[in-house]
This record gives C-alpha cells, sequence and structure tokens, in this order.
C-alpha cells in the first residue's frame, strides 16, 4: 500500500471535497478505542469520548452535506473534543506519541470538515487534503496500513466499507463495549456497529443527531441520551406516517370530504372524519402525525386526535377489539368509529399491520411530548 503523501495528496486533488474528510473521520473512529481504559475516571473518558463522537458525527455530516454555517462550529466542537481527548489520555498514556495520536487525529478530523466547507479557496484545499493525509498516517501508528487502505476507494464506496480489516476486527468487536457500554451509550454503539461492518445506520437520524442544540451536549452523557431516545420516537414516527400517507391516499376518498378536491385535501382530521371512509381518515391522520413530527415544537392534542382516530378505525374494522385506549384519546376513538360500519375497511385490514406500526410508535413517542 502507497503511504508517499505526495502521491496521496495527487489523488485527493481528483476527488470530492468530502473525500479528504471522510478518510480523516474514518481515522478517527479507528482512533476512539484508545480513550478508553481503566487506568482512565470514568467521568473524564465519558466526556472525552462523548466529544469526539460529537466531533465525529457533526463533521460526518458535513462531508456529506457541505455547509459553511455548520462548518465553524465543527471547528469548536473540534478543538473541544481534541482537549477532552489530551485531559483523557494524559491519565492513560506516558507515551506523547500515542497522546499525539488520538487526539491529533480527532482535531484533524474536523479540521478537515472546517476547511472543506470552503472551497472556493485553494489555500483551504490544501490544507484540508493535508489534514486528511496526516489523520491517516498518525491515527493507528501501530497499523498505518488499515488507514491507507482508505485511499483509491470511491467516495460512495467508502461510506461502506467495513472500518477494519478482517484481522482487525475481532479485536475492535471486543474493544466497542468497553468504549460504548449499554445504558446511555446504547445508540453510539449501534451507531460505531454500523461503521464497523460497513453498514452505517440512517443517514438523516444520523444527522439530527449530530445537530442537537449545544447546550444538552454541555449537559453531559445522560441529557443527550435522553435527547436521543425522543430524535427517535419522532423520527420513527415520521417514517411509519409518511409511508402510511403515501400507501392510502390513492385508495381515499377525497372528494367527500365537505365537497374538498383532490387538489384541496382535508384542512384537518376533523374533516377527514365527516366522511365515514375509513381510508381517508388513515391518510388525514397519518399527514398530521407526519407533520407534528417534524415539528419543532409538536403539538400533543393534535398527535392524541389523530391517533384515536386511527385506533377508532381500526376498531370499527374489527382490528383493535378487546384492547384499550388513554382516556384522553376516548373522544377521537368514538367520532372515528361512530358509525355501524366504514368504507374502506378491506384496505385498512389488508394493510393493519403497516397501520399498527404507526399506532406503536406515535405511543412510544406520546411520553416525550408536553
Amino acid at each position: 500500500m502507497r503511504n508517499n503523501s505526495k502521491e496521496l495528496n495527487t489523488w485527493l486533488e481528483s476527488q470530492p471535497d468530502g473525500m479528504s474528510v471522510l478518510i480523516a473521520l474514518r481515522s478517527a473512529l479507528r482512533a476512539l478505542s484508545m480513550l478508553s481504559d481503566d487506568r482512565v475516571e470514568p467521568d473524564t473518558q465519558d466526556k472525552a469520548i462523548l466529544s469526539c463522537v460529537r466531533a465525529i458525527s457533526l463533521s460526518l455530516h458535513i462531508a456529506r452535506n457541505p455547509s459553511a454555517e455548520l462548518s465553524e462550529l465543527a471547528f469548536l466542537v473540534s478543538r473541544r473534543a481534541a482537549k477532552a481527548a489530551i485531559e483523557c489520555l494524559d491519565q492513560e498514556y506516558r507515551s506523547p506519541r500515542k497522546r499525539k495520536a488520538s487526539a491529533g487525529t480527532t482535531s484533524y478530523a474536523c479540521e478537515t470538515a472546517n476547511r472543506s466547507a470552503k472551497a472556493a479557496e485553494l489555500q483551504s484545499q490544501s490544507r484540508t487534503r493535508g489534514f486528511a493525509i496526516d489523520a491517516t498516517l498518525d491515527g493507528v501508528p501501530d497499523n498505518p496500513e488499515e488507514t491507507l487502505s482508505d485511499f483509491y476507494v470511491p467516495f460512495e464506496k467508502l461510506l461502506i466499507k467495513p472500518l477494519w480489516s478482517d484481522e482487525r476486527l475481532q479485536a475492535s468487536q471486543n474493544t466497542i463495549g468497553k468504549v460504548f457500554p449499554s445504558g446511555a451509550w446504547s445508540f453510539w454503539r449501534e451507531w460505531y456497529q454500523g461503521f464497523l461492518d460497513g453498514n452505517p445506520i440512517d443517514w438523516e437520524l444520523q444527522a439530527r443527531v449530530a445537530l442537537i442544540d449545544d447546550p444538552i451536549w454541555e449537559a453531559g452523557l445522560d441529557a443527550v441520551a435522553e435527547e436521543i431516545a425522543k430524535i427517535e420516537a419522532a423520527y420513527q414516527v415520521e417514517k411509519c406516517a409518511s409511508d402510511l400517507e403515501e400507501s392510502a391516499y390513492p385508495h381515499s376518498d377525497l372528494r367527500t370530504a365537505r365537497g374538498i378536491g383532490d387538489n384541496n385535501p382535508p384542512s384537518s382530521i376533523e374533516d377527514a372524519l365527516q366522511t365515514s371512509d375509513g381510508v381517508t381518515i388513515i391518510w388525514a391522520a397519518a399527514r398530521d402525525l407526519k407533520e407534528e413530527a417534524q415539528a419543532a415544537k409538536p403539538d400533543k392534542k393534535r398527535v392524541e386526535i389523530a391517533l384515536g382516530a386511527i385506533l377508532g378505525v381500526l376498531k370499527v374494522c374489527g382490528v383493535w377489539m378487546a384492547k384499550k385506549v388513554d382516556s384522553g384519546l376516548q373522544a377521537a376513538v368514538i367520532a372515528a368509529g361512530s358509525t355501524g360500519g366504514i368504507a374502506g375497511a378491506a384496505w385498512v385490514t389488508q394493510n393493519s399491520d403497516k397501520i399498527l406500526d404507526l399506532v406503536d410508535a406515535v405511543q412510544k413517542w406520546l411520553p416525550f411530548l408536553q
């Protein structure tokens, strides 16, 4: 494997701007294991690892979606991460070389993200490539061949390339439990496992976690874990609702919703409830739930009305028999199921698994709403 800096730089010149960032970030991911050691105080270790995963995840988002605004934030976050890593490694390693390798790699990775967003500046492009090469050569000092293998791989394939070779993979699997134990680290364990396997978790979910507000990150691991759980719950509702909305629309009877046609769909779930058409009610409820899941401050009452409407349709169609609902949902359930029968029952029954997936997702999300 070539390790000539000039040759590596020449190859990087022909690649997308994000390639340098991605290569440096993969070096930073490999270096994370250096931060876990029994000799380090738990609080110091947790702070260092959390700072580094924030820096890496934010910079990774920028590598895939360049942003000059976010690059400045990534630069500041990376500096904090490097400082936290150095504090951690001061307790762990006496060797300055090993301390520099891990802390420096994180700083290199995020510095490249900062530079890549300023692609119009030729000097910044050159520095970005330089940082990527330095991160590669310094990141795993005992085995640089691992990081050098990232070169000459197309950008999209590098995103799904396992982080380690087969020879090092087992050792990494043994380490992941120490770096990311269960509990508050559960998301990050899955996140890291995705890179180990070459099968990253949902990119949109990664982006939303990376963009968590600074005060929450500063509050520490538990606060971040709680916010991630909230994000995951809302995102699952959004995905299930979007899928159901798309499936229901061609089969709905929108024209009967107070005379409203296809180009002017019901303005609220209350309008849809006037149709006695189960598919239209499901469609409108899914649409409302998707909108609330995407909102910065979801309206809990609107969520409950939409959920109640879905449950009412399911009860009429015999899919929700002998199941209780929260008292706050009763009015919407009764409104949706007030008729002796409902149109579209066959479609509702055929798609009951998909509908119940949305119901389950909403019920898990509701406790997070105010």
